[in-house]
């Protein structure tokens, strides 16, 4: 019973803050809703109930004090069947297998980042669709944003997969060490296997522009200088991602909080 409240009751206090929240109507929002007969609709479906079911299963296990070696290598898989099963609820699409890497790695990243497993739910899998934007860069990944705009899903080719899979100790051994770290703040890594065979592998992330803040500028810095500029038209406009050769300022830091930030 505990362990269903530490879920569920997240979900009720997050659905209460939604409610009652000031934000104003009719805003500008990102990216088009996913609503059914959308071609991405069975992708994104597939994608909120194996969240659904990797985040319930894994908060019903007890977290070790320390990771080893088995947790940065375990990878779970699930059928979701049409029909469903004793796992997994029936749902309207085909059938999908469900892959994920390093459940408990990702349990315990989300919990230093303060994120919590009814939130991390109720953001990615309630009813509310999640929306596909228009790809920002030239990698033709495929972008969904969450409906309160708090996380990224971005999927990635197989290469990057295994890139990220295996830097995943170290990644995780900064992070711990380094909890103000500006690196990015990753919250799942997924494969879905669709009926016709086809993979898509998917990056859960946090979305920095998620803030009460208001943003005058926006970059995306790769340390590269080439051809990293949005153009000198651009360089005002608040909804355009500058690049690297746009930045035209210093940043001044106190002393000992690059170490901290990097």
């Amino acid at each position: 019973v505990d362990e269903v409240e530490a879920i569920i009751g997240p979900l009720r206090r997050a659905e209460l803050r939604r409610k009652t929240s000031d934000a104003p109507k009719g805003q500008l929002r990102l990216g088009k809703t996913v609503q059914k007969g959308h071609q991405s609709y069975n992708l994104m479906m597939a994608l909120q109930l194996g969240v659904r079911y990797i985040i319930t299963k894994i908060s019903h296990e007890t977290a070790p004090k320390e990771l080893g070696p088995l947790d940065f290598e375990l990878k779970v898989k699930q059928f979701f069947p049409h029909e469903g099963s004793e796992m997994t609820p029936a749902h309207p699409g085909d059938g999908f297998t469900w892959k994920d890497y390093a459940p408990m790695v990702f349990r315990k990243l989300r919990e230093m980042f303060g994120i919590e497993a009814g939130d991390y739910m109720l953001s990615l899998c309630s009813d509310a669709a999640l929306r596909l934007l228009n790809t920002p860069g030239k990698s033709g990944a495929v972008f969904f944003l969450s409906e309160d705009e708090k996380f990224f899903v971005k999927s990635l080719k197989k290469g990057e997969t295994r890139l990220l899979f295996n830097m995943l100790p170290e990644y995780y051994k900064h992070v711990s060490s380094h909890p103000h770290t500006l690196l990015t703040k990753f919250y799942g890594l997924h494969r879905i296997t669709l009926a016709n065979g086809r993979k898509f592998d998917f990056v859960v992330m946090a979305n920095l522009f998620n803030t009460s803040v208001q943003l005058h500028r926006k970059y995306d810095l790769k340390g590269s200088r080439l051809g990293r500029t949005a153009g000198p038209a651009c360089r005002d406009d608040p909804l355009v991602i500058l690049k690297d050769l746009d930045l035209d300022c210093t940043f001044r830091l106190e002393e000992g909080w690059r170490d901290r930030l990097v």
